[in-house]
């Protein structure tokens, strides 16, 4: 199995019919909020809380492959599974892979709004 794309945008282009400008727009909305759900994770995974460890890998989850951010998509996964199983520590361990992914998504996300 391959991994996912770091930035996969046809869905997003094919759901707004190919506008650049609102492409560009929801790309710089993600960029804030999703940066934002990050730091609320890493609180969460800090304080050992794995309800809010659930919750906020979830919404990262959610918000990253709504616009093709796949890889982001799928480290928040694997950390919400393990708030789900109380495993705070396993979520601990992806940590700095997710915040890896989430800055090298952010610049893709700034070279696709800069084309």
């Amino acid at each position: 199995m391959s991994a996912p794309a770091l930035l996969d945008l046809s869905r997003l282009e094919i759901a707004l019919g190919g506008d650049a400008s609102l492409i560009r727009d929801i790309l710089e909305m993600y960029e804030t909020t999703a940066a934002e759900d990050l730091a609320s994770l890493e609180q969460a995974v800090a304080a050992g809380d794995p309800d809010a460890t659930t919750r906020k890998a979830h919404s990262l989850k959610g918000a990253s492959a709504n616009v093709g951010a796949e890889q982001v998509a799928d480290v928040a996964s694997r950390i919400e599974q393990f708030g789900r199983s109380g495993d705070v520590a396993g979520a601990s361990a992806l940590r700095d892979e997710l915040r890896r992914t989430f800055l090298s998504t952010v610049d893709a996300c700034g070279a696709h709004r800069a084309a």
